[in-house]
C-alpha cells in the first residue's frame, strides 16, 4: 500500500529525483491514517 501510495505521489510530481523518501514518509503516513480510520484524503 505504501509504494503505491508513494508512486502515486511520485508521478504528481512527475518524478523529479531527490524526493524519494519524502515520497515515502507521506505515504506511510497517508496509510496508517487511512488505516486508523481518520480518513485522511
Amino acid at each position: 500500500m505504501i509504494a503505491k501510495v508513494a508512486y502515486q505521489l511520485a508521478e504528481q510530481r512527475g518524478f523529479a529525483p531527490g524526493h524519494e523518501l519524502d515520497d515515502w514518509l507521506a505515504a506511510e503516513f497517508e496509510v496508517n491514517q487511512r488505516l486508523m480510520g481518520n480518513g485522511f484524503m
